[in-house]
């Protein structure tokens, strides 16, 4: 945190969690983390995760085509029972089945029968896009749909969290 003391007096440095869901990471580990070195740098704030804008699943809802295929949500999963309850929600909203990378339902699960959309709620591709390409190889109805947020689209997120926040504060 040595780059805070470059920062004049008055004016602000802000920590915003790029992760959709309200894990372990957005819950326990940076607000641990920045509680640590808050008393150092008092003009450090933790923006809420971007995953917490009310019109995610509005940003969502474009990027699942329309027809006669099922659609189905994946998301990474986690051990934060709160998650379970976001990400079913959306899934509802979407009218799309609910699957998860790690822990149930499983992807998997999902995508056995119907012909299925796959819509991947996640920020960036890399490593887990193509082992998520794997695991739906054995599913040729399966039908892997792009990322749903572009590097423009993530930066939009990010500002859009970052308002909200300034607007309640």
């Amino acid at each position: 945190m040595a780059f805070a003391a470059a920062y004049p007096e008055g004016t602000g440095i802000g920590v915003l969690p790029l992760f959709l869901l309200p894990g372990t990471h957005v819950q326990v580990d940076l607000p641990a983390a920045v509680g640590e070195v808050q008393s150092r740098y008092r003009h450090l704030c933790l923006f809420p995760h971007v995953g917490a804008l009310p019109d995610l699943v509005d940003r969502l809802r474009p990027k699942l085509p329309q027809g006669d295929r099922r659609s189905v949500l994946l998301v990474h999963g986690s051990r934060q029972p709160a998650v379970a309850t976001v990400v079913q929600d959306w899934a509802n909203r979407l009218g799309a089945t609910l699957a998860c990378w790690q822990g149930d339902p499983t992807l998997e699960q999902a995508v056995a029968g119907d012909p299925s959309n796959v819509l991947p709620c996640f920020l960036g591709g890399g490593g887990i896009w193509e082992a998520i390409a794997q695991r739906l190889a054995p599913y040729p109805q399966a039908r892997l749909l792009p990322l749903p947020f572009t590097p423009a689209d993530l930066a939009d997120l990010a500002l859009a969290a970052m308002a909200r926040y300034t607007e309640r504060n």
